[in-house]
């Protein structure tokens, strides 16, 4: 989709966060994505997730991403420009 990695995919996905960790009882959240899906990967990595390696989903194996909510507040208060350089080559790491 042509959303992935753009602002939009970014904008939901930082709302579905921040939904997610209104929750105090929710300490993480996973992300999961087709191991080829690089847009997929590198918007997650934008949102603060970081790689966990390949893990089961829905019958098929995915690249699984972490994020902590500790780790959700700090990414989230850097600006969205700051995140975006933070990440760039972090796919060629994984």
């Amino acid at each position: 989709s042509q959303a992935w990695g753009g602002s939009l995919a970014l904008d939901g996905g930082e709302w579905l966060l921040q939904r997610a960790f209104a929750d105090p009882a929710r300490a993480e959240v996973f992300g999961y994505c087709d191991p080829g899906n690089r847009s997929a990967a590198h918007c997650l990595r934008v949102l603060g997730f970081t790689s966990t390696g390949r893990a089961p989903y829905n019958g098929h194996v995915a690249a699984q991403f972490r994020l902590a909510r500790g780790d959700w507040v700090a990414w989230h208060a850097l600006p969205r420009r700051e995140r975006l350089r933070r990440t760039r080559g972090a796919a060629t790491r994984d």
